[in-house]
């Protein structure tokens, strides 16, 4: 289970997180669960852009093929950025 220093110094459950803690952590699990459906949609439209998932419109266009990764690489750029969120610099 998860530990976080709240801020009164006590060590806790992340879900009982108080002050600006909780808004960091809960911005972190939205921009994570972002950049999750952003690789997911991604990588179907550049499957289907590339013909191998069929069925669409965007079957076999390449334009779906180009938009697809393009889109896959934002969502890892999001989810980096959330995982370093409120990492600690040295």
């Amino acid at each position: 289970m998860a530990r976080q220093l709240m801020t009164d110094g006590r060590l806790g459950d992340r879900r009982h997180v108080v002050g600006p803690g909780r808004k960091k952590f809960l911005m972190k699990i939205v921009m994570l669960i972002v950049a999750v459906v952003l690789i997911v949609i991604g990588a179907v439209w550049a499957l289907q852009g590339l013909g191998v998932i069929g069925g669409s419109a965007m079957s076999g266009n390449s334009m779906w093929a180009i938009i697809g990764p393009i889109l896959v690489v934002v969502g890892l750029g999001v989810g980096l950025v959330a995982l370093r969120r409120g990492a600690k610099r040295s």
